[in-house]
């Protein structure tokens, strides 16, 4: 019993090693995405009121879905480039894709003055 515990331990702090690896390369893109974002032709047009309401509804999302968002509406990737690039089906994207517009949304009329 003790021995099945042990394993049984070992394979909970895998999994969240994994989680919170996985999060941290997430919020890496996320990171890297932003300030491509940033520099780029079209978000000179910005105010800097606009530019600060976007980067905190995309903060406030939760980890992959930033990342999706970036990938696919700023970068121009099909949806089957960023299911690459997050290690998810193209359908599993979609989905992701969906709600983290519909979230975004929500944040982003929130934070807009």
């Amino acid at each position: 019993m003790t021995w099945i515990i042990a394993i049984a331990r070992s394979r909970l702090v895998d999994h969240y090693r994994r989680e919170a690896r996985e999060e941290r390369r997430h919020l890496r893109v996320v990171v890297q995405e932003i300030s491509r974002a940033e520099g780029s032709a079209a978000d000179a047009a910005w105010d800097a009121d606009e530019r600060a309401s976007v980067l905190a509804a995309l903060r406030g999302l939760p980890a992959e879905q930033p990342a999706a968002l970036v990938l696919h509406h700023v970068d121009g990737l099909p949806v089957r480039e960023v299911a690459g690039q997050l290690g998810r089906t193209e359908s599993a994207v979609e989905s992701l894709l969906a709600r983290a517009r519909r979230r975004f949304r929500q944040l982003y009329e929130g934070v807009e003055r």
